[in-house]
C-alpha cells in the first residue's frame, strides 16, 4: 500500500509498531517505541497492515547539523511573508533540536524588516502518518508543521485545472497576546485552484477546511506533539499528543480528489499579513527588535520529525491486499459487468483504491494454503445502498465452490467483518467478496446498490 517508497523498510520496527497499535480502537493512538528515547503515538493500523517508518521524510536532529540529504534549510519557491524574510543562518540544529530562530534583519528593506527561518523536505509522498514534537517559540511569530505540493497539479490540463495543496498540522503563535492563538493548534486543509482573469492565470481563493484544538496551556512553555494522519485523498485526522481534536472530511465540485498528489515537509517561523488587523488594542502586532533577537524567546525547537506509510504486515497472506499496486489486476479477478476497482471518493477505507462491487459481481483471488491451521481473513467494508436491497458478503469457497465460511456486510459505513475457517496444508480456497445476490436496483437510471471493500487480510491464528 506504500505509494512511494522513500526510504528503507525497518521491518521489525514496523512489527513493533503494529504490535501495540493493533490493540487500540480506529481513533486512538499507541505510545510506540522508536530510534530515540522520546516515544512516537500512531493510530490503529487497520488489521493486516502496518506502519513503517519513512525514513527520508524523519528526523531526530541528534547530529550537529542540518541533514542535507533530507531538508533543505530554505524554501525555493519562497521567501518568505513580508515583513519577515527567510533567512538561513536562522536554521540550526543543536542539542538534539531543529532550531527555528527570528532574527532583526541584517538589510532591511521597504519589503523585509525582520527575519525568520524555514526548512522544507527534499522528499515528497502520499497518504501516511506525521508527526513532529515541538516546543513553539515566545514570540509573535507562528510555528508551523505542513506538508505543501512542490509543484502545481495537473498542470498539463492548463489554467482552471491546475492546482496545489496543502495540509497545515500545526499553526501557532507562540508569543500572541491571547490564548487564541497562543494556547491553540490550528490545523487546516487549503486546495490552492487556479483561475483566468483578464487574459491572465492567477491563483483562485483557497477552498480550506480545518479544525482547531484548545490545549489549555502556552504551547511555548513546553513540548508537545501534534501530528496528522492523511486517511485518503478526502479525510485527515489530526492529533495532539496522541488526542484526536477533529477529523475533515473533503469532498467539492472542483475536484473529487482533491488531496491525492505528493506533498513535502516543511517546519517554518513567519509572519502572516492580518497582524496588525487582530493584535488586540496596545500590543504591537510583531516582535520588537529586542524580542527578534532575544534567544530566551525566540526560537522555535523541534525535537524530531517522524514520518509512517501503511503497508501489509508481513504475515498477510494475500496478494495486494490494499488494491494499491498497479498490478492489482493480476493478483484480484474481477467478475460481473459491476465490479471494478475505483479511486472515486469514499470509495476507500486508507489511500486512494478500493472495489465497487454491484448486484451479482465479485472479486476474488485463489490462494494455496502452507499449513494444517486455523485461518483469519478480516476486510473492512460498507454498503452503499439508498434503498433496502440485499448486502454484500465475504466468502472462503472450496475447490468445488462450496461456500466453506461466510460473513455478510451489514453497515453503510466502513467496518471491519472477520471470519475464520480451518485449512490443510496444500488445499486451494478461493477468497470472494460479492456484491448483493439480487438483481440491480437503480433509481432515476444510477445504480445505488453496491459494496465497497478494502484492506483485506488473510493470517493464520493457530497452528493444528
Amino acid at each position: 500500500m506504500i505509494a512511494n517508497n522513500n526510504g528503507p523498510v525497518l521491518t521489525a520496527l514496523a512489527a513493533a509498531l503494529c504490535l501495540v497499535g493493533c490493540q487500540q480502537s480506529n481513533n486512538d493512538m499507541s505510545t510506540v517505541a522508536a530510534p530515540s528515547s522520546v516515544p512516537s503515538y500512531l493510530p490503529q493500523a487497520p488489521e493486516g497492515f502496518e506502519w513503517v517508518p519513512i525514513q527520508s521524510m524523519s528526523d531526530e536532529f541528534n547530529t550537529h547539523q542540518l541533514d542535507s540529504t533530507k531538508w533543505r534549510d530554505h524554501i525555493t519557491t519562497w521567501q518568505g511573508r513580508p515583513p519577515a524574510e527567510f533567512l538561513k543562518e536562522n536554521v540550526k540544529v543543536a542539542n538534539g533540536n531543529l532550531e527555528l530562530k527570528t532574527s532583526t534583519h541584517p538589510k532591511p528593506n521597504d519589503t523585509y524588516s525582520m527575519a525568520g527561518s524555514a526548512v522544507s523536505g527534499k522528499m515528497p509522498t502520499t497518504f501516511g502518518y506525521f508527526e513532529a514534537r515541538i516546543k513553539a517559540s515566545k514570540t509573535k511569530m507562528s510555528t508551523t508543521f505542513w506538508l505543501h505540493s512542490d509543484q502545481a497539479d495537473a498542470r498539463e490540463k492548463g489554467c482552471g485545472q491546475y492546482h496545489s495543496t496543502e495540509l497545515d498540522i500545526l499553526e501557532t503563535i507562540g508569543g500572541w497576546p491571547e490564548d487564541n492563538w497562543a494556547n491553540v493548534m490550528r490545523s487546516n486543509t487549503h486546495y490552492k485552484p487556479s483561475e483566468m482573469v483578464d487574459g491572465k492565470c492567477q491563483g483562485a481563493p483557497y477552498i480550506s477546511k480545518g479544525t482547531k484544538y484548545d490545549s489549555k496551556a502556552k504551547l511555548s512553555e513546553d513540548f508537545n506533539t501534534y501530528s496528522m494522519w492523511w486517511v485518503t485523498p478526502n479525510q485527515m485526522h489530526f492529533y495532539f499528543n496522541g488526542k484526536l481534536t477533529g477529523t475533515v472530511d473533503l469532498a467539492h465540485e472542483r475536484d473529487r480528489l482533491p488531496f491525492d498528489s505528493e506533498m513535502s515537509l516543511r517546519m517554518v517561523v513567519e509572519t502572516y499579513n492580518w497582524q496588525p488587523k487582530w493584535i488586540p488594542e496596545g500590543h504591537a502586532p510583531y516582535p520588537s527588535e529586542s524580542e527578534l533577537d532575544d534567544p530566551e524567546i525566540n526560537t522555535a525547537y523541534y525535537d524530531h520529525v517522524r514520518s509512517y506509510q501503511l503497508q501489509s504486515s508481513a504475515d498477510n497472506l494475500l496478494r495486494d491486499a490494499g488494491f494499491e499496486s498497479s498490478m492489482r489486476a493480476k493478483s484480484w479477478q474481477l467478475v460481473g459487468e459491476q465490479a471494478n476497482f475505483t479511486d472515486a471518493p469514499n470509495m476507500s477505507y486508507t489511500q486512494a483504491w478500493g472495489v465497487k462491487l454491484g448486484a451479482q459481481s465479485h472479486v476474488q483471488q485463489r490462494v494455496t494454503l502452507t499449513e494444517d491451521a486455523e485461518y483469519q481473513i478480516s476486510v473492512y467494508a460498507k454498503n452503499t445502498n439508498k434503498v433496502d436491497a440485499t448486502k454484500g458478503t465475504l466468502n472462503v469457497l472450496d475447490e468445488q465452490g462450496e461456500i466453506l465460511e461466510s460473513v455478510s456486510i451489514s453497515a453503510d459505513t466502513f467496518s471491519s467483518y472477520t471470519l475464520r475457517f480451518s485449512g490443510q496444508n496444500g488445499q486451494k480456497i478461493t477468497l470472494r467478496m460479492s456484491g448483493a445476490e439480487q438483481g440491480s436496483t437503480k433509481v432515476d437510471g444510477a445504480e445505488v446498490n453496491s459494496t465497497v471493500f478494502d484492506n483485506i487480510a488473510m493470517r493464520i491464528v493457530t497452528n493444528n
